[in-house]
């Protein structure tokens, strides 16, 4: 039950976010896309493990939780590191703090967890 709550609370503060996507198609960086992307991938994988759905292989899961773990992992370290390569990649066209970008990175981490249960949790075993 809580699993759905958080789904739809995920697919509500989603909806929320949209209106900014006007601001994104006039100056998204590459950061922005590449948020976009794998928020709308971290959707889709919440959704699917909530409802068993099997919308895409366990394999492709894998390589989608690994993308994501990456880039948040990342997005973490450049608010506390200071790196060219980083602050290239990272810069964002939507100004935040870094205590906001926390916020809205911990409130994934429960999609995160759900894509790692899709690409690899074992089967349940027959009883």
């Amino acid at each position: 039950m809580l699993w759905k709550i958080y789904f739809w609370l995920l697919v509500v503060r989603t909806i929320l976010v949209l209106p900014l996507l006007t601001r994104l198609f006039e100056t998204g960086t590459f950061s922005d896309w590449t948020s976009l992307v794998l928020i709308i991938s971290l959707i889709v994988g919440t959704y699917s493990y909530i409802y068993k759905k099997k919308i895409i292989p366990t394999q492709i899961w894998r390589y989608i939780f690994m993308a994501n773990t990456g880039f948040w992992s990342l997005a973490v370290l450049s608010l506390f590191v200071e790196m060219s390569i980083l602050q290239w990649f990272y810069t964002s066209s939507f100004p935040t703090t870094p205590g906001e970008d926390l916020t809205g990175i911990s409130f994934f981490a429960p999609a995160l967890f759900a894509l790692y249960l899709l690409g690899y949790s074992k089967k349940p075993s027959k009883r």
